[in-house]
């Protein structure tokens, strides 16, 4: 399954990093609801991962599954039809959002997300500069939360970002033919 494993740099025996706090779940091809056409079909305890800025933080996100056996629908983008019909474990994916800290090799719980219908492959996380938050995106929603409380910050709007403060600068007036 799918989990953080560290090499020395000098070379040497992978290990794992940490053992994961959640079981695995199935993720890729038409294993839904962490369906990815582009991932081969495996099992999966993190979807993603960030390392913090001073490299002893890491952020990851595991996926989670209410199980529902049942029978689902395989549609396929490409011909813009049912490919098949499967059965398998569905429900509501969720995220978890967890902190791994090297120093003291402690796992820290953050935070859940629901992830909708279709859960992909989880939302995508990085740290704020300071490493002090982290930011999640998943379908165009972003949820800043504190690194060490995991305490949400900050959801900022849906909408597209506005453009950086410097394009806002007024121009003067000999820029103007």
């Amino acid at each position: 399954a799918d989990e953080i494993w560290a090499v020395p740099v000098a070379g040497g025996t992978p290990h794992k990093l940490f053992a994961s706090p959640v079981p695995a779940v199935p993720i890729g091809g038409q294993r839904l609801p962490f369906f990815d056409a582009y991932t081969p079909p495996h099992d999966a305890k993190v979807l993603q991962y960030a390392w913090s800025h001073d490299g002893r933080r890491l952020v990851f996100v595991t996926p989670q599954l209410t199980p529902t056996p049942s029978h689902g629908v395989v549609y396929d983008d490409k011909t813009l039809g049912v490919q098949s019909y499967t059965a398998g474990i569905y429900g509501t994916p969720r995220a978890g959002i967890w902190t791994y800290d090297v120093t003291t090799r402690q796992t820290k719980h953050l935070y859940d997300m629901d992830l909708g219908a279709q859960g992909g492959m989880g939302p995508a996380v990085r740290w704020s500069p300071k490493d002090e938050r982290v930011e999640t995106n998943f379908d165009r929603k972003t949820v800043v939360l504190d690194a060490r409380s995991g305490q949400v910050l900050d959801s900022p709007p849906t909408d597209p970002p506005r453009p950086p403060r410097w394009f806002s600068v007024p121009c003067s007036s000999h820029f103007l033919p």
